[in-house]
């Protein structure tokens, strides 16, 4: 089992532990003589365990490994990437002999994400001593409207690195074993007032508008593409030091209460993408409660006593069981990241549903301004991400667990 803090280790529990730095440990019922532990390392100490499980890992998919040589002419690997990943990759395959990774997400950005995961896996054997190995084998520079370059995997490469890992990964389809539903998706197009529409249009064609007294310009596409994005849900940082935010119409705002009298006074659980749009959310709703860090909101939204929940799909992507307190998610606004927008809407998933013994349909509203790039660029994004990502889950797929 791994190993523990001493601080932290649960006498009740028969335990060989030693010493390790961690930001978090808690212990996780299961029904058999293991004991299962969720370790969050917070450093780069030393410990000891025979095997690491590893819940969500694709919070290690950023690690980048590259071969190095020393003063004495000595290769060595170094790595590079979150403070988890490289903290771990100092004892992954020196401290523990048998490593599993777990995650509903392995490739919300596409398949580059994959080779950090693997790295923990095989360190490098299927797909690549170093990240710029595996770059440079399936992948091609291409350079982005802001000037940047990004990833562009060859037409060849999905294919390859799925035969690569299929010895080693997969799939575990709770639909292949139980009648499970998709999620019913609904898209709520709301149409952008004329005043709205002309400070839109400016932004997109000029990367400047005038909001109010406020001149507000930006400098790159990325830039323009948060601006956008604000605009379209209603609110807009018109300084980004003091993090004033002005409203320029409240279509989203109207549309979420057209939504709540439709739902007939379900619990709603509501994602955002910007600060001013909770601001607004919380404002148009007093009984709305913010999720919190703590578990007091989380266990009042599953006893039933909270109408609508707001969160944000990086505060609620992980670890969160809100499953009873209801099966309805709002998307305020959609933003770009797959893993995020996945993940968020398994609180309260079908699977999770099913897992606690809710019979009942499970459904996602998105809230989408019409003819913008909301519309036209994030969630056709999504979807071909998402596409991406559902294939090489079907590639890892073994009907056969005998």
């Amino acid at each position: 089992m791994p190993v523990l803090r001493k601080d932290v280790c649960n006498p009740a529990q028969s335990c060989n532990s030693r010493w390790v730095g961690v930001e978090s440990v808690s212990h996780i019922e299961c029904p058999s003589e293991r004991t299962v532990w969720d370790i969050e390392v917070e450093d780069a100490h030393e410990y000891f365990a025979g095997g690491v499980l590893v819940h969500n890992c694709t919070r290690l998919k950023g690690l980048r490994v590259s071969l190095q040589t020393s003063s004495k002419g000595k290769e060595f690997v170094k790595g590079q990437g979150s403070v988890r990943a490289k903290a771990l990759a100092q004892v992954a395959f020196t401290k523990v002999r048998r490593w599993i990774s777990l995650t509903g997400s392995p490739a919300p950005n596409g398949v580059v994400d994959l080779y950090g995961q693997q790295w923990f896996i095989d360190r490098g054997q299927r797909l690549g001593s170093s990240f710029n190995a595996f770059r440079d084998r399936w992948f091609r520079s291409v350079p982005t409207s802001s000037g940047y370059t990004q990833l562009e995997p060859l037409s060849f490469a999905q294919k390859q690195i799925e035969d690569k890992l299929k010895d080693c990964t997969i799939t575990v389809d709770a639909k292949d074993w139980f009648d499970i539903k998709a999620p019913i998706e609904r898209i709520v197009g709301i149409t952008l007032p004329p005043k709205a529409r002309a400070i839109y249009d400016r932004m997109e064609k000029e990367l400047f508008a005038e909001i109010e007294t406020h001149e507000v310009e930006v400098f790159n596409a990325g830039g323009k593409s948060n601006k956008c994005l604000q605009i379209g849900s209603g609110a807009v940082y018109v300084d980004t030091e003091t993090k004033q935010w002005v409203e320029v119409h409240d279509e989203k705002i109207d549309a979420l209460k057209s939504i709540v009298a439709e739902t007939n006074g379900e619990p709603l659980l509501v994602s955002y993408q910007y600060i001013p749009e909770r601001e607004r959310i919380l404002k148009a709703f007093p009984k709305a409660v913010m999720l919190d860090k703590g578990d007091k909101v989380e266990k009042a939204w599953c006893a039933g006593k909270i109408p609508m929940l707001v969160v944000h799909p990086a505060s609620a992507g992980h670890g969160l069981n809100l499953q009873d307190g209801g099966r309805i998610l709002v998307d305020f606004s959609t933003g770009w990241n797959l893993e995020y927008d996945e993940q968020v809407i398994e609180r309260i998933g079908p699977t999770r549903q099913l897992q606690s013994g809710h019979d009942r349909a499970v459904f996602r509203y998105r809230i989408v301004a019409e003819d913008t790039i909301e519309a036209d660029s994030v969630l056709p994004r999504i979807k071909s991400k998402a596409s991406v990502q559902e294939s090489l889950k079907n590639a890892m797929k073994k009907r056969n667990y005998a």
